[in-house]
């Protein structure tokens, strides 16, 4: 609520506390893990953006925090945090590492597929969004025969910069195409199909 008051002479101190606390991120509640990402970037959204402070620390972060948003409780009360966290890393900031951005695509979709319908009908919608914004992420919807990168897609490594994402292909979208729910399944034909995403009606966050 306060980042962008706090004084430019106590942001480095101030963002050197949030990383001693995200320092045991798994052993924080959800909520107190993406709040601590959020502050950060929207502080350096703020006053921070003269600084040259690189935000990947907080990126990958936010990268190992996705899967635990599976469960139906972190995502009944983190599902709109989640979304601001990845608004403020990815379309409110722009990130230049494609791997980063392939890797972040790949377990909002794998997410996608194991959350409640209210995480995954936004999850795939802010998918659309960041297809929309970074063209270089299309290769993700061909087939795997056509991949020419070498070695395998590593899903488990906590830096995404690692996991090799483009050894693979947003396959996830194929098994969303048959959910249940048919909000789920407009926005994965949209999603595949590349359909420009109407806002603000298909807005993530509504």
């Amino acid at each position: 609520k306060f980042s962008h008051l706090i004084n430019i002479d106590t942001v480095v101190d101030f963002l050197d506390v949030l990383k001693e606390l995200l320092v045991q991120v798994d052993s924080l509640p959800l909520e107190a893990s993406l709040n601590c990402v959020l502050t950060a970037l929207q502080t350096l959204e703020g006053h921070g953006s003269h600084m040259q402070i690189d935000q990947k620390d907080y990126i990958v972060l936010l990268y190992t925090q996705l899967a635990r948003v599976g469960t139906e409780e972190n995502s009944r009360r983190n599902t709109s945090l989640l979304l601001q966290c990845l608004t403020a890393a990815f379309i409110k900031r722009r990130e230049y590492s494609t791997v980063r951005l392939a890797a972040f695509l790949k377990q909002m979709l794998t997410a996608a597929l194991h959350a409640p319908v209210y995480t995954s009908v936004p999850l795939v919608a802010l998918a659309r969004q960041i297809f929309q914004r970074y063209p270089s992420l299309h290769q993700l919807l061909e087939s795997e025969t056509d991949v020419i990168t070498a070695g395998s897609y590593r899903p488990d490594v906590e830096d995404p910069e690692f996991s090799n994402p483009f050894s693979t292909s947003a396959w996830e979208l194929a098994c969303l195409k048959f959910h249940f729910h048919p909000k789920v399944r407009e926005q994965v034909n949209a999603a595949a199909e590349l359909k420009l995403i109407q806002l603000p009606t298909e807005a993530p966050d509504r």
